[in-house]
C-alpha cells in the first residue's frame, strides 16, 4: 500500500469538490428536473464519465508529483510504472462500480414508483442520498482496507462475490411488490407519516406533531437499499487495487450518475436480456481475483488482463443481447 492514501488532503479536497458538485446539480442543473429521454440522458452520462475521465487525468498528474516529491521509487522508470498501474486500477474500479449500479437504479426508481415520488422531487432525495453513500462509502473503505491486509479475509470476500455473481445469473427475479418488503412495513409502522408533498420537506408539522413525508420514506429506503449494494462494490473494488483512495474516489465517481443511467438504461432495458448475466460474470471473475488468483501472481493479478476481461464480458453481453433482439424482431415482423 503506497503512502499517498495517507495524505489526507487528498480526501479532504475531494469530498469537498463533490458536496459542492451535489450541490450545484441539486440548486442550478435539476431544480426544475423532469424525466429524461434517452438522447438527453445519454448526453448526460457522458458528462459524468467525462467528470471521471477528467479526474483520471488529474490523478495522473499528481500521482506522478508526489512519486517525485517523496522520492518513494529508486527510478523515473518505476515511479511510472507504479503511476500508470494505479490509474489502471482507478478504470477497472470505475467499470466495476458503474456496472453493479445498474441493479441499483432500477430498485431507487422503484421505490420514487411506489412512494408517487415526482421528477422534480427526486433530485432532493437523490442529493441527500448521494451524500449518505458519500459517507458510507467511506466508512465502508476505511474498514475495507484494514479488512484486506488478512488473506482470510480476502478469501471469504472473495467467495461472497462469486456466489452473488451466480445468484444474479441464475436464480430469476422475483417481481415482488414493495408492500411486502420488510423494511418497508418496518419504517411505515415506527414512523408516523402523511401523504402530503409539501415543498419538498422531509418533515410535516400537522395539529402539533411531526410526521414523516414520503420524501423521508424513500430517503430512509434508499440509503438502507445502498447499505445492502455497498457489501457487492465495496469488496468488489477491493479486488481490483489495495489503495483506499483509488477505490473511494473510483466508486463515489461512479455512483453520481446514478440518475442518468436510470434513464439511459430504461430505454434499453428490453433489449439488454443478457445484461444480467454479464454483470454476474464480472463478480465471480472479481470473486475469482481476490480468492485464488491473486494469489498466483505473487498477490497482483495483471490489471491490464483484468480490465480487458471486465470490458470484453460488457461489450459481449451488450452484443449477444442486441443481436438476439434483432433477431427476435425479425421473426415477429415475418408474414
Amino acid at each position: 500500500m503506497l503512502t499517498f492514501n495517507m495524505i489526507w488532503s487528498w480526501y479532504l479536497i475531494f469530498g469537498l469538490s463533490i458536496v459542492a458538485l451535489l450541490i450545484v446539480d441539486l440548486k442550478l442543473v435539476h431544480q426544475h428536473s423532469q424525466s429524461l429521454s434517452w438522447k438527453p440522458a445519454t448526453l448526460m452520462s457522458l458528462q459524468w464519465a467525462g467528470l471521471a475521465a477528467a479526474f483520471g487525468v488529474l490523478l495522473f498528474y499528481l500521482l506522478g508529483w508526489h512519486f517525485s516529491s517523496a522520492g518513494l521509487f529508486d527510478s523515473l522508470a518505476a515511479a511510472n510504472l507504479a503511476r500508470n498501474q494505479l490509474i489502471l486500477e482507478f478504470i477497472a474500479c470505475y467499470l466495476i462500480e458503474l456496472m453493479l449500479s445498474i441493479d441499483n437504479v432500477f430498485v431507487f426508481l422503484a421505490i420514487f414508483h411506489f412512494l408517487a415520488i415526482p421528477p422534480q422531487r427526486q433530485h432532493r432525495v437523490l442529493f441527500w442520498g448521494i451524500l449518505g453513500a458519500f459517507i458510507l462509502r467511506a466508512l465502508f473503505m476505511a474498514i475495507g482496507s484494514q479488512l484486506i491486509e488478512y488473506p482470510a479475509v480476502n478469501i471469504a470476500l472473495g467467495l461472497f462475490l462469486i456466489m452473488i455473481g451466480i445468484k444474479m445469473a441464475y436464480i430469476k427475479e422475483k417481481n415482488t411488490s414493495l408492500k411486502n418488503n420488510s423494511l418497508f412495513k418496518f419504517l411505515k409502522g415506527f414512523l408516523p407519516v402523511t401523504d402530503t408533498l409539501k415543498e419538498g420537506q422531509f418533515l410535516i408539522k400537522y395539529n402539533k406533531k411531526w410526521q414523516a413525508s414520503p420524501l423521508l420514506l424513500a430517503l430512509l429506503m434508499v440509503e438502507s437499499m445502498d447499505l445492502v449494494f455497498a457489501l457487492d462494490s465495496v469488496p468488489a473494488v477491493f479486488a481490483m487495487t489495495k489503495e483506499p483512495f483509488i477505490a473511494f474516489t473510483s466508486n463515489i465517481l461512479a455512483v453520481l450518475g446514478l440518475r442518468a443511467l436510470y434513464f439511459l438504461l430504461s430505454a434499453f432495458l428490453k433489449q439488454c436480456c443478457y445484461l444480467k448475466y454479464g454483470l454476474g460474470a464480472v463478480l465471480v471473475f472479481v470473486g475469482l481475483k481476490m480468492s485464488w488468483l491473486n494469489s498466483l501472481y505473487q498477490d497482483h493479478f495483471p490489471i491490464s488482463l483484468s480490465l480487458s476481461i471486465i470490458i470484453g464480458i460488457l461489450i459481449l453481453s451488450i452484443v449477444a443481447s442486441l443481436w438476439v433482439t434483432k433477431k427476435g424482431l425479425k421473426k415477429t415482423r415475418r408474414p
